[in-house]
């Protein structure tokens, strides 16, 4: 199992598709026990040292759009947690605005609704995605909001969080005018009694007014 595991993370590594294919099929039924192993050693990424991820995850954080697919088609689990922090791979998609890899994620059966360990959802990631707001485009956010339940733009992490305070905390304001295009408030408030409005006039009321 442990060569499998290493040949799997040089695949990915270097995305090299046909290679992975070559090796998960001659494992055969094995493959989603050696795609959905926890490897410790010889991990791809330093933080694996601190929060073990499997490939699929891995796949995810380095855009290997076409190899997430291959794990997935082959049995990798599109909902697994990370060790430490709880994140899926669609939470990690999600902060990397990714669109194709939340697309395919979710074809096969990622939960949009899968929590972390502070009860965050892909979409409380979307939300204050520095790529997104980087690139300026909230394509995720967008389908997220689309796929998803209505009630979804007001959901609260283990803070009282929003997504809308999480887009305002990073000054994303593309987000948070969406955000509110579809339902959230810019009054609800956190467990330290703060709205988004709290927020946006503490950063950045003097740069726009977030208001419709």
């Amino acid at each position: 199992m442990g060569n499998f595991s290493s040949e799997l993370r040089r695949y990915i590594h270097s995305d090299n598709q046909y290679g992975l294919i070559h090796l998960l099929e001659k494992a055969g039924e094995g493959s989603p026990d050696i795609i959905n192993e926890d490897y410790t050693a010889d991990c791809l990424l330093e933080s694996c040292q601190r929060n073990v991820y499997n490939p699929v995850h891995t796949a995810v954080m380095m855009e290997r759009v076409k190899i997430l697919e291959i794990l997935l088609k082959y049995g990798g689990d599109p909902n697994v947690h990370s060790r430490e922090y709880k994140h899926t791979p669609l939470h990690q998609a999600a902060r990397l605005n990714n669109l194709k890899m939340v697309t395919i994620l979710l074809k096969y059966g990622a939960d949009i609704h899968a929590k972390d360990n502070l009860d965050r959802m892909p979409i409380h990631y979307a939300a204050s995605s520095l790529a997104s707001r980087i690139r300026g485009n909230i394509r995720v956010l967008r389908h997220l909001v689309k796929v998803g339940r209505p009630e979804d733009v007001r959901a609260r992490d283990y803070y009282g969080d929003t997504p809308l305070h999480h887009a305002v905390k990073v000054e994303h304001l593309k987000a948070a005018k969406y955000l509110i295009k579809s339902g959230a408030s810019m009054e609800d408030t956190n467990d330290n009694g703060q709205t988004p409005s709290d927020v946006a006039n503490k950063i950045f009321k003097p740069k726009l007014n977030l208001l419709p």
